[in-house]
C-alpha cells in the first residue's frame, strides 16, 4: 500500500439546503426531491441540542462544533493515543480584517467597497477550545483562516507527526454578507448581460456550509484489506491577478492599494493542476472515472476549466458539478467536492447536475451507477488558489 495514501474515515457537510431529516447523500443524489432553497442555517435550531456547550461560541464556530461532534462521537477512543490525534479548521470570514485582505487580493474590493462583516478573531480559538477539550484531542492542532486545511493534514499525516486529523472548512454568512457578495459582478450579472444568478442557481449561489472530515494515515491503518476512500494526489495552484492599473482607496485615513479585476486562470493552469494531482496519485488521464468541476458561475473561468478537462480527458470521463445544489460563498469549495466524490464511491453512483445548459452533454444530468474507483476533484479556496486532488476507492 502507497503510504502517501490518506484514508477518509468519515465525514459530515451541513447546508441549509438539506432539509430536517435528510442526510447529505440524499440532497446529492435526489436534489429534486431533498432541496430547500434557504441561503442561511436557522442556527437556534441547529444548536440547539448543543446549547449549553456551545453557549460562549458564535454563530460559526456553533454550527462547525456541531458539525464535528456529529463525527467524532461516533469514534472509540479507547485504542487511540490521544498525543496522535489533531485538528486543524478553516473558519471563512472569521475576521473584518481577514475578509477586507480577502476581497482586495481577489476581487480588487477595497475596504470602502466592504459591508461591515466584523466577526471576531476568537473564533477559530473557540472552535479549538471546544473541541480539543471535549475529546481531549493533544496531536498537531490550528485553525488556518482563509484556507483549506486538507493540504496541512496531508503534509502531517504523511510525515509521521499524528495518526488521526479531524479537519473542518466552515463558511458562515450574516445577512450583511450576502448582501455584499451581490455585489460582485459574476454573483450578480455581468457585462455579457448574465442576471440573476443567484435566483437561477447555474452554480454561484451564496450559502452557508460546512465540512468536516475525520482522516487517518494509511500506514496507522490496521484493517488493510477492507476498501476506502483515499486521498492520494494533490495539488495547490496561486492565484495569478491581471495586470491591471491600481486603484487608491482610503479607509479610516488608512490607504489601501488594491487590483482592479478579478483574479484569473487559464486553461494551462487548470492543465497544470490537475496534471500535478495525478502524477502525485501515480495515476493517468485514463485512470480517472469522473471529474468534480470547481464550475462557480464566473462564466471565464468555468470555461477555461472546461477547455482543460475537455483536453485533459476522453469522452468516458463523466463531468459532474454540484454547486448548484449546493452552493458555496465563493465558488466551488474543494472539500465540498472531496465529500461529493467520497460518497460517489462509496456508493458507486454519480450524482446529477443542475443548473448546467442542456447544450452541455458532457455534464452527467441524472444519478447514474457506475464502477467507480478514480475521481479528480477540483475546487477554489476563499483566496482563489486552484485546488486538485485525486480520491480513490481500494
Amino acid at each position: 500500500m502507497n503510504c502517501r495514501k490518506i484514508i477518509l474515515k468519515d465525514f459530515n457537510v451541513m447546508s441549509p439546503v438539506i432539509p430536517d431529516g435528510v442526510s447529505f447523500e440524499q440532497t446529492l443524489f435526489y436534489p429534486d426531491e431533498n432541496w430547500e432553497p434557504n441561503e442561511q442555517f436557522n442556527i437556534k435550531k441547529v444548536v440547539k441540542p448543543v446549547a449549553k456547550e456551545v453557549r460562549r461560541m458564535n454563530r460559526i464556530a456553533s454550527m462547525a462544533y456541531v458539525s464535528s461532534k456529529s463525527i467524532m462521537d461516533k469514534i472509540d477512543f479507547s485504542g487511540i493515543n490521544n498525543y496522535r490525534f489533531g485538528a486543524i479548521f478553516s473558519t471563512h470570514n472569521a475576521s473584518y480584517e481577514n475578509v477586507l485582505r480577502i476581497l482586495k487580493n481577489l476581487y480588487g474590493k477595497g475596504a470602502e467597497a466592504v459591508s461591515p462583516i466584523d466577526f471576531s478573531y476568537s473564533v477559530g480559538n473557540s472552535l479549538l477550545s471546544g473541541i480539543t477539550i471535549k475529546y481531549g484531542l493533544k496531536g498537531p492542532c490550528t485553525v488556518l483562516p482563509s484556507s483549506d486545511p486538507l493540504l496541512l493534514t496531508r503534509i502531517i499525516l504523511q510525515n509521521g507527526e499524528a495518526d488521526y486529523m479531524l479537519v473542518g472548512s466552515f463558511n458562515i454568512c450574516l445577512d450583511e454578507n450576502l448582501e455584499f457578495y451581490r455585489t460582485l459582478d459574476y454573483l450578480n450579472g455581468d457585462r455579457d448581460g448574465f442576471t440573476k444568478l443567484l435566483e437561477e442557481a447555474n452554480g454561484a449561489v451564496v450559502r452557508e456550509v460546512g465540512i468536516s472530515m475525520i482522516l487517518e494515515s494509511s500506514e496507522h491503518c490496521e484493517n488493510k484489506d477492507e476498501k476506502k476512500c483515499y486521498l492520494s494526489g494533490f495539488s495547490d495552484i496561486r492565484a495569478k491577478l491581471h495586470n491591471v492599473a491600481k486603484k487608491d482607496l482610503t479607509f479610516n485615513n488608512y490607504p489601501i492599494s488594491t487590483d482592479a479585476e478579478l483574479s484569473m486562470f487559464s486553461a494551462e493552469d487548470f492543465k497544470k493542476s490537475m496534471k500535478i494531482a495525478m502524477a502525485d496519485a501515480k495515476v493517468t488521464a485514463e485512470d480517472i472515472d469522473a471529474v468534480f468541476t470547481c464550475t462557480c458561475g464566473n462564466k471565464s473561468l468555468d470555461l477555461e476549466e472546461y477547455k482543460a478537462i475537455v483536453d485533459t480527458f476522453n469522452e468516458n470521463t463523466e463531468l459532474v458539478s454540484i454547486q448548484s445544489v449546493f452552493g458555496t460563498n465563493l465558488g466551488g469549495n474543494f472539500m465540498l467536492n472531496s465529500a461529493a466524490a467520497a460518497s460517489s464511491l462509496k456508493n458507486q453512483c454519480l450524482p446529477p447536475t443542475k443548473g448546467i445548459s442542456e447544450g452541455n452533454s458532457r455534464f452527467n444530468k441524472e444519478k447514474k451507477s457506475k464502477k467507480l474507483t478514480t475521481i479528480l476533484v477540483n475546487g477554489y479556496n476563499d483566496t482563489g488558489n486552484i485546488i486538485s486532488g485525486v480520491w480513490q476507492w481500494m
